[in-house]
């Protein structure tokens, strides 16, 4: 007893050294975890706004008549069959050139379709059949 009495005061140094050295290092885990999080609220707005900009993108009025374009790019004698519903669309083509294949092919691209199915078929050396069927 007489060398706690004796030593009270180091060992009450040595404890508060301890528990200061204890909460330096919480609050180091506590500061990465807290980056961390931080990062991960920062890429979900980013792709909560990402998803707005997309929706908006989609949901355009002007994609309806940048479909019935694809009438307009190939010869009606061309056209086998074109239906338009109401966000979607079937076609089917004949006797393509490369020329007309490439600029319905670039339109697909460019816009937000959701193309459900495409078969292209060599007919002739210089000629193509196509058959679409899309959404938007």
């Amino acid at each position: 007893m007489n060398i706690l009495k004796r030593f009270a005061n180091e060992l009450t140094i040595l404890l508060v050294t301890i528990f200061a050295v204890y909460a330096l290092f919480y609050k180091i885990s506590i500061s990465k975890v807290f980056i961390e999080k931080q990062q991960e609220i920062k890429e979900s707005i980013y792709e909560v706004n990402r998803i707005v900009k997309l929706k908006r993108f989609w949901s355009r009025r002007d994609l309806s008549k940048k479909v019935n374009s694809l009438k307009s790019f190939v010869n009606s004698k061309k056209i086998l069959l074109f239906k338009k519903r109401s966000k979607s669309i079937e076609v089917k083509y004949r006797d393509l050139t490369p020329k007309e294949l490439n600029k319905i092919v670039k339109l697909l691209v460019r816009n937000p379709f959701q193309i459900k199915r495409l078969n292209i078929k060599r007919e002739k050396k210089e000629s193509y059949s196509m058959e679409l069927l899309c959404r938007w």
